[in-house]
């Protein structure tokens, strides 16, 4: 497996089911790469979206 870094957890997951030819589950691989002390990168907030009305 090349190195990656933007690899979301269900690529991984694919990753190494087409690398080993094993079947994992996110959570399995999420719980390994936790315990590992790894972390993950939030996604950026989407924008605000601005809706023009007024409360009255």
């Amino acid at each position: 497996m090349t190195a990656k870094s933007d690899l979301t957890l269900d690529d991984l997951v694919l990753e190494i089911a087409d690398e080993h030819q094993v079947t994992v589950h996110r959570v399995s691989v999420w719980r390994t790469l936790h315990g590992l002390g790894l972390t993950h990168k939030k996604r950026m907030a989407r924008p605000v979206c601005k809706l023009d009305f007024e409360i009255v």
